[in-house]
């Protein structure tokens, strides 16, 4: 067998790998708010404003921002380039000129805490990819030009944001320069998978035989969007500064996840190597996929479940899991590359750990059994999932989680530092003045 063959083998299984679902860190917003919850960066209260105002108010700012990213992102030596643009002060061409899904509703909204006072605001006014989905709370209220706001509201609802369509299906936008999408489904939720996962760790049988690996895109993210960040805060528009803050840190938090950092975190080399002499590659392929995809959806739940129950019924393991997130560490670097890489490589390191507590502690039946969809079983909820850990196996989970959550919570803190440093109390640019009332008609 050549060389060749076997590297189009162990691209096959870890290419099939990655077409599951992208699943995000737990609920960003409960991550968010938990991880600022000491932070005198978001105590302050700042007004709405729409995005069409504050375009139009700073255009030549906001170009010069975009000219800028572009130069960096094209320093990179990145093939996935094209540079857009801002040719209108228009939602549609904010979007089009950050190279996101011109579909994306950027609504003035804000998302509630669990056990606060439900909103009223539908989920399909936030975004399509939003569904109400039990045990998990989804509580949203509409805001409106002007209205005060806290900083911390502002941070924490946009750090779920990226989640709600920016990244979704973004492959026929060819115009973006994209190219082909490097691994994931090019529609449905992994279809944002290069946006929010990405493998920089991977040994070298992965590198060689896949090197569409390494293009994923979660740096240019954040670098986008913290530069977008300082411009709106050196300008006075502290909203938008926070606003961007939030979507900057959204991908900094994904990066704390090692099953954002490693493509499959149980196999190490020698399976890849079994694999490629196998006469069973279909099943092993089917199998692999369907573990996978149960341990990385059952952590997220378990964070993301015992993060809202920190709120609304704070069991002592849920309390320590919060707690976790709310130091005030941060992490080592000041520019958004080396934040990653910190994170990158963390993450990687201890994806394998992770991986084996989570079947310690859920058992075999959801992570072991390749016939059994954590996802879609319609016998399998979280509560009871969790309820019915191994309690020492669980600990050692909570215990591991921590050291992923520490992180997460040091990228938040970390990212929203660098946006808004420099950032004043009474930064606020005026509002525009409405427009003329026309007078009746005697």
């Amino acid at each position: 067998m050549d060389g060749t063959v076997r590297y189009d083998n162990a691209m096959v299984v870890v290419l099939a790998l990655l077409s599951a679902p992208a699943h995000a860190w737990g609920h960003h917003y409960l991550v968010t708010a938990r991880a600022l919850s000491k932070s005198d960066a978001v105590s302050r209260t700042v007004r709405v404003e729409s995005l069409d105002h504050f375009l139009a108010a700073e255009m030549p700012e906001l170009q010069k921002t975009f000219g800028e990213y572009y130069d960096w992102l094209e320093a990179t030596g990145t093939k996935r380039f094209a540079r857009m643009t801002l040719d209108e002060p228009t939602r549609v061409g904010f979007l089009h000129a950050a190279r996101l899904n011109t579909n994306a509703n950027v609504a003035l909204a804000v998302r509630h805490l669990p056990g606060e006072a439900a909103g009223s605001e539908p989920l399909a006014a936030i975004s399509p990819y939003l569904h109400d989905t039990p045990p998990f709370v989804f509580s949203f209220d509409a805001l409106t030009e002007g209205q005060s706001l806290e900083a911390r509201q502002v941070v924490w609802t946009a750090s779920d944001e990226p989640d709600w369509g920016f990244d979704h299906e973004l492959w026929p936008f060819t115009e973006y320069g994209y190219g082909t999408q490097p691994y994931g489904k090019p529609t449905g939720e992994s279809s944002k998978a290069p946006f929010h996962v990405q493998f920089a760790h991977e040994n070298w049988l992965v590198r060689k035989a896949a090197p569409e690996l390494l293009d994923g895109m979660v740096v240019e993210r954040m670098e986008m969007f913290s530069r977008l960040s300082k411009t709106a805060f050196a300008t006075g528009h502290p909203y938008w500064g926070y606003r961007f803050a939030g979507w900057a840190i959204h991908y900094g938090e994904d990066l704390g996840q090692p099953y954002h950092a490693k493509a499959l975190p149980s196999a190490g080399f020698w399976y890849y190597v079994k694999f490629i002499f196998s006469f069973h590659k279909a099943e092993m392929k089917k199998e692999a996929t369907q573990l996978a995809a149960n341990r990385h959806f059952l952590y997220e739940d378990f964070v993301a479940y015992g993060l809202q129950e920190s709120w609304l019924a704070p069991a002592p393991m849920f309390t320590q899991l919060a707690g976790f997130l709310s130091s005030t560490t941060m992490l080592g670097g000041t520019e958004m590359q080396s934040m990653a890489d910190e994170l990158m490589a963390a993450s990687a390191e201890h994806a394998r750990v992770i991986d084996k507590a989570i079947r310690q502690a859920f058992g075999p039946r959801l992570t072991e059994d390749p016939n059994y969809d954590v996802e879609t079983a319609p016998d399998y909820h979280v509560p009871e999932a969790i309820a019915g850990m191994n309690p020492d196996a669980a600990t050692t989970l909570l215990v591991e989680t921590g050291q992923d959550f520490a992180r997460t919570g040091a990228a938040a803190r970390s990212i929203l530092a660098v946006c808004s440093a420099g950032a004043g109390e009474t930064d606020e640019a005026p509002m525009p003045e409405p427009p003329p009332v026309a007078e009746a008609t005697p």
